[in-house]
């Protein structure tokens, strides 16, 4: 994912889903650790500049190769 202004540090985070938007507009952004910790906001006010839940995601591709 590319590091979008209006999104900040959830457009590259590991623990974001992004949730297409049901009529077409902008998507929202979840936060997976709020599933198992409180101080984190379901759906973030964006954009999130400091996080201290932030994991970067890895890069597309990097998961394991098949054999």
């Amino acid at each position: 994912m590319d590091l979008n202004p209006t999104v900040g540090l959830c457009a590259q985070c590991a623990h974001a889903r992004v949730i297409p938007h049901p009529r077409g507009g902008d998507p929202y952004y979840r936060c997976g650790r709020s599933d198992f910790d409180p101080r984190f906001a379901k759906y973030p006010r964006l954009p999130v500049k400091v996080c201290p839940g932030y994991e970067a995601a890895p890069p597309p591709g990097d998961g394991p190769s098949p054999e």
